[in-house]
């Protein structure tokens, strides 16, 4: 019996082991270490990640024949896949080695065939419905930026995709090339290059793609400043087909394709333009066009199949804050907004197995969903994790709410641990959140706080945010500065080359503002809290966070703050100012520096199972520092931490949140082990341990939602 026993053990220990790369503190060779799983009724079997739901949606693609099945192509999170119609939403990522998903097809033939284009990794195909992804790049330029993929719905081995190349200079010549493969993606072979612009040689790059139903050796390209080309010939060659199109100083951006299917009469093209110039329509194959004017920058166009009369385009237009669906129900003569006009708009795409049924994708809150042609809209992202978080909490008692915060749609709750969310913006003025504090004092209280609304406070159940600013530098900030305060550089700089207004210098500029970046409550006294803000140093509060008075390092960019465990007078400070560090003894009426070699500080943190400890999280590894002494180096180096965070009831167990995913150690940085692969490409930006389970912790990533993980 107890040989039997050995052996059940030997092989329960066998099947439930899982590989770590763990890193040494000196950084030497990494090495496969294996931990046991073992079962426990307080860990949770369900998916690690937990959202909030919402995000940046670019593109999305309905099944042919099957209308339950949709796909999403998020910035960021990969691909996600619904099979009730987007009433919910699984990631199907696997395979992907990058998340940045810039365009989508599927096979019209065969629809378990689907494929990806990607921001700078060029094209990925999926054989299995999109559960498994791999490359299907053979013969296209280096770190190509695929903005379309067609398919000849006749010949489903034929496919177009437009591309841009490498480029490290923000100018010309942008290597845009159109690719053609006759073999289903295997091979690529480049059929459109070098295209002008004033006779000058910018290798301009299209937009879009689409072949003629009715006759596949027709295909058009819209270009980013070319306007439109067309191909006779199955792509051998190309000719501009502009005649009757309107250009801002010879400028013609076209987007958003769309043209009559091929059971219906007539060779309708409809085009969209960037620049405000409205829509164009052909009718003779782009030999000429005609103008619908419409103020609007059309991202891209979708039309109905049943009824083609019937189109839709979704509206991307920061510029003039504003955006939404509008629709045309006479081929483009006339258009109309018919919903979501306080949305940023990516995509819309018709179901085309259910016509009435209109899905988009926006720039902040995931997916919307239209079952009446647009008429009404309800969100419809579930399951949908693309968000930006900026925090998440766990109320102590509480096993199963979570509140979280991203930076583009402000605060949300979970009252079934991640599974499903609902926004909690009630008050809140401000949806751009930089960090998500729970009151010590009253774990029912929570702050948030804004880019340019300052601090907000609610006390749950109800949770109405009110301001908290009696003391705080804020300032009014235009509503479309806060755009790029969640945007990474690549989408900044896709709106730059389209001329989005919001990200000029001196737009940018002409309003000051300064943004709250983090709020610590003293462990040790906890109506004692100070604010680090940005271009504006410290604050403290010593009535819990009601009122706030200057506190030292003026007019400085305060990053991250930590306090010391047992007292709190003693409080240290990473600003801008490289390989330097900042503390007080006296609550911040003076303040002195130590030096670090890891460069610019980007988080600080304390424990009170370590007090004379203090942990810094720089450009260049982990760091800390023993009571007075110097800062010693702990690991992780030539990596930048975003987020360190030592565990407030275990010792030594430190996480390390990262531009290449998270880290933990369980001896004080002597070893540092890798969290998941799942992550390893992410950039997590917060890092918070549950109080109800001191195993359990939540990754917040910049794209991904959050990830749930336990330490061993």
């Amino acid at each position: 019996m107890m040989r039997r026993l050995i052996k059940v053990l030997l092989l329960f220990l066998f099947l439930f082991t899982t590989p770590a790369t763990t890193f040494a503190q000196d950084t030497g060779p990494t090495f496969e270490t294996y931990f046991p799983i073992v079962y426990s009724p307080f860990i949770d079997q369900s998916s690690p990640w937990i959202g909030p739901i919402g995000g940046p949606v670019v593109v999305i693609q309905t099944h042919p024949s099957n209308s339950n099945i949709v796909y999403a192509g998020t910035w960021g999170a990969g691909v996600f896949m619904s099979t009730d119609a987007g009433n919910t939403w699984i990631s199907k990522r696997k395979g992907l080695n990058n998340l940045y998903i810039n365009s989508m097809a599927i096979d019209p033939i065969n629809p378990r065939i689907l494929y990806a284009g990607t921001y700078q990794d060029k094209l990925y195909k999926s054989t299995d419905g999109g559960q498994n992804w791999f490359q299907s790049s053979s013969g296209i330029q280096k770190d190509a930026i695929v903005y379309a993929i067609t398919i000849d719905p006749n010949n489903a081995d034929i496919l177009f995709i437009s591309t841009r190349g490498e480029n490290t200079t923000g100018a010309p010549p942008w290597k845009g090339v159109v690719y053609r493969s006759t073999n289903e993606g295997i091979d690529w072979s480049p059929v459109l290059q070098n295209v002008p612009r004033l006779g000058v040689n910018t290798q301009d790059w299209a937009y879009d793609l689409i072949v003629n139903p009715k006759n596949s050796a027709i295909v058009f390209a819209a270009f980013h400043e070319a306007g439109i080309y067309r191909s006779n010939n199955g792509g051998d060659t190309w000719a501009v087909a502009n005649t009757g199109i309107l250009g801002d100083n010879s400028v013609i951006s076209a987007r958003g394709l769309s043209i009559n299917p091929k059971d219906f009469p007539g060779n309708a093209l409809y085009m969209g333009t960037w620049h405000r110039l409205g829509t164009y329509k052909s009718i003779d194959n782009a030999q000429s066009w005609t103008n619908t004017p419409l103020d609007v920058k059309v991202y891209n166009m979708d039309l109905d199949n049943v009824s083609p009369n019937v189109l839709y385009l979704a509206n991307f237009d920061p510029g003039n804050f504003k955006g939404g669906i509008y629709k045309s129900s006479n081929s483009g003569t006339s258009w109309s907004l018919v919903g979501l006009g306080n949305e940023i708009m990516y995509t819309v795409a018709v179901n085309q197995t259910n016509h009435s049924q209109v899905f988009a994708g926006t720039l902040t809150d995931g997916i919307f969903r239209s079952d009446n042609s647009g008429s009404n809209w309800s969100l419809s992202s579930q399951g949908l994790f693309n968000t930006n978080v900026s925090g998440m909490l766990a109320i102590p008692g509480d096993q199963t709410t979570l509140i979280g915060a991203t930076a583009n749609n402000g605060v949300s709750i979970s009252q079934n641990k991640g599974i499903t969310w609902s926004q909690m913006n009630n008050g809140l003025s401000d949806k751009v959140t930089k960090d998500l504090v729970l009151n010590p004092a009253d774990p029912n209280q929570i702050f948030v706080l804004t880019a340019s609304g300052g601090l907000y406070k609610c006390t749950l159940p109800d949770c109405t945010w009110r301001t908290a600013n009696s003391g705080l530098p804020t300032a009014s900030m235009n509503p479309q500065l806060q755009i790029p305060e969640y945007m990474d550089e690549n989408q900044k700089l896709e709106f730059v080359l389209a001329g989005v207004e919001p990200f000029n210098d001196s737009f940018i500029n002409a309003t000051n503002y300064k943004s709250l970046n983090q709020l610590v409550f003293s462990q040790s006294n906890n109506n004692v809290a100070y604010m680090a803000i940005a271009d504006g140093g410290v604050r403290k509060s010593s009535d819990n966070g009601s009122n706030w008075s200057p506190a030292g390092l003026s007019g400085k960019t305060v990053n991250s703050l930590a306090v010391d465990p047992l007292n709190e007078n003693i409080i240290y400070a990473a600003t801008n100012d490289i390989g330097v560090i900042n503390y007080s003894t006296n609550a911040g009426q003076t303040w002195l520096s130590t030096t670090i070699a890891g460069g610019k500080t980007n988080s600080l943190s304390t424990t009170p199972v370590n007090s004379a400890l203090v942990y810094a999280g720089t450009d260049n590894g982990v760091y800390v520092r023993t009571g007075n002494g110097t800062w010693d180096f702990l690991g992780l180096g030539g990596i930048k931490i975003n987020e360190i965070a030592a565990h407030p009831g275990r010792s030594g167990v430190l996480v390390a949140g990262t531009n290449q995913g998270a880290f933990y150690s369980i001896n004080n940085g002597l070893d540092w082990v890798s969290i998941s692969p799942e992550i390893s490409n992410l950039i997590i930006r917060s890092v918070q341990f549950d109080p109800n389970h001191s195993n359990r912790v939540y990754l917040g990533t910049s794209t991904a939602g959050t990830f749930r993980f336990y330490l061993p």
